[in-house]
């Protein structure tokens, strides 16, 4: 159940229209630059009428083989130190710790992308991203982006030079406006996530000192840069 916190944060949420081109998922994939997002390229597949199955085992080879071991893997980065997944320098320790990216066992890993179990990738998983994923781009086809009707695409804000925005929730939605070639969509900004490249010495945790100052600015920029050349390892096996 979500906190007391993130839920009036997001009832007060702002709401901007932002360039799908400025959007990005959490492994630092942007949206709209061709970049190896297993989510976008999903729904490429389907825009381009691909065989279903050809782009199921697409997806399959692709989060299978992407087992990042610390964080600068996991963004395409070079860090000083190979920090545990999640370690975004402006979470807070306590947030840090509570999302270790591996799990114990393959039961709990609850997302192909962000959470990993050496046992390998549970089958229901994968068929629930398929029905996710096919939904998002049938519904969006037909009906368009209908955030009133059901909910708003969510981000955090990373303002430097320019500002990017960190989805929380609306990946499988903006892949299919991605594909679709949807130059816009009006998103959700909840209060106080706003991160400012310029205060990384207030971030948590540089601030406790669990991550240099370079290696947080390295995190952030990688979120700007991109991610083209991910982790790439002998494929996990596919679990009941």
């Amino acid at each position: 159940m979500r906190g007391v916190a993130t839920r009036l944060a997001e009832k007060f949420a702002a709401t901007r229209e932002v360039a799908v081109a400025d959007c990005v998922h959490f492994c630092a994939y942007r949206y709209g630059h061709d970049e190896p997002n297993p989510y976008e390229r999903y729904a490429m597949g389907l825009s381009a009428g691909m065989p279903i199955d050809a782009i199921r085992e697409r997806f399959i080879d692709a989060v299978s083989r992407y087992r990042p071991r610390d964080l600068g893997e996991a963004l395409g980065v070079v860090l000083s130190h190979p920090y545990p997944l999640w370690w975004l320098p402006w979470r807070t320790p306590g947030q840090a710790i509570q999302s270790p990216g591996w799990v114990a066992d393959a039961s709990k890993v609850i997302d192909v992308m962000t959470h990993f179990a050496h046992e390998g990738i549970p089958r229901g998983l994968l068929e629930r991203e398929f029905e996710w994923h096919e939904n998002a781009f049938s519904g969006i086809s037909r009906h368009g982006y209908q955030p009133h009707r059901y909910s708003y695409i969510t981000a955090r804000e990373l303002r430097g030079e320019r500002s990017c925005y960190l989805l929380t929730d609306g990946n499988h939605r903006v892949s299919a406006l991605s594909a679709l070639g949807i130059a816009s969509v009006a998103i959700r900004l909840p209060v106080g996530s706003t991160v400012i490249r310029a205060n990384v010495a207030q971030w948590p945790m540089v601030r406790t000192g669990m991550m240099t100052r370079d290696d947080a600015l390295s995190v952030f920029d990688a979120y700007h840069h991109g991610n083209r050349m991910p982790v790439a390892s002998a494929p996990a096996p596919i679990v009941a």
